[in-house]
């Protein structure tokens, strides 16, 4: 019977945190994630080196999501959204410039909020209906 008797394990190199991988073709891979910009990659099937990985990152496409916070930047030319946008090591800031429409619907002054978040008070209601302000 065969047995085991060794496992080894190789660095490839680093890419963005996965929630799918799909091989293409010629050793071409789509790494997409729900956390981080997704990636177009390449596996260089040898290695001159030790020290040498066999990844090459050939595109990378942008992800805003996911959004875990966001504020509206007034600015001299057009308002501009930034956004706290992955997570993890993929985290990072982005900055929405062109394509959103902003309006202000409603507005209330209150110094010293550190936090906001919407709730449903009514379980029959569908949509939030109230909001936790935290000092």
């Amino acid at each position: 019977a065969d047995v085991v008797t060794d496992i080894q394990m190789i660095l490839l190199g680093e890419t963005t945190i996965a929630s799918c991988l799909a091989y293409l073709d010629n050793s071409v891979v789509y790494v997409g994630s729900a956390q981080g910009d997704s990636q177009l990659i390449h596996i260089n099937p040898g290695r001159t080196s030790a020290d040498e990985l066999h990844l090459t990152v050939l595109e990378t496409y942008a992800n805003l999501g996911s959004i875990t916070d966001m504020c509206i930047v007034d600015s001299d030319k057009q308002p501009q959204l930034v956004t706290c946008s992955g997570c993890y090591k993929e985290g990072s800031l982005r900055v929405v410039r062109c394509g959103i429409g902003i309006q202000e619907l409603a507005s209330i002054d209150i110094p010293g909020i550190k936090g906001i978040w919407p709730i449903t008070i009514r379980s029959d209601d569908s949509l939030d209906n109230a909001l936790i302000i935290t000092f």
